[in-house]
């Protein structure tokens, strides 16, 4: 006896869709219409093109990039130290924790492929290069010992003390998947 009633089910859905559609068209018209003589109307230019002729400052701007053929042709600031690392020496392929402070607390391959891993043929110069964001007060590295897929140095300040220890887990190709500070 239920076959009976889905056709009317069926009917009695799409009528009530119906009358929804047609009360939300009514209601908005209704709505549009109490707006159009307002004041509000005016500033309802989301689309507007009416402040294309002020552009003043970005002729002045061309001008004087265009007055110099040896000036920058991007105003930005200056990449930090941290993203030349991340973005400049491993290309965008390896992460970086931050501790709290700031400083880099280890630094990880981020893809699947072994082929795009890294080879840091100067661990020294690295660790030197930055070192301002990887401990504080460091001026010196040294090797300290190589084992199974690791090397291990440290960075030590002025008066000789250490002030971090870096592990570089390496593939076994000796390519840089992971650096870790301590």
């Amino acid at each position: 006896m239920s076959e009976i009633f889905e056709p009317q089910k069926k009917g009695l859905a799409l009528l009530a869709f119906g009358a929804v559609l047609v009360l939300g068209v009514t209601f908005n018209e209704l709505v549009m219409k109490s707006w159009a003589g307002t004041k509000n109307d005016q500033q309802r230019g989301v689309a507007s093109a009416s402040g294309l002729s002020q552009v003043d400052w970005e002729r002045e701007l061309l001008e004087t990039y265009n007055s110099d053929p040896n000036a920058p042709a991007v105003i930005g600031s200056k990449p930090s130290l941290h993203d030349e690392l991340v973005f400049g020496f491993f290309e965008g392929k390896y992460g970086a924790r931050l501790s709290s402070q700031g400083r880099i607390e280890a630094i990880e391959y981020l893809g699947k492929d072994e082929k795009d891993l890294i080879n840091i043929d100067n661990k020294v110069g690295f660790l030197l290069k930055f070192k301002d964001v990887i401990a504080d007060g460091a001026v010196e590295a040294q090797f300290v010992k190589a084992g199974a897929g690791e090397e291990q140095y440290r960075m030590m300040s002025r008066n000789a003390q250490v002030v971090a220890m870096a592990t570089f887990k390496l593939s076994g190709e000796g390519k840089v998947t992971a650096v870790e500070f301590h």
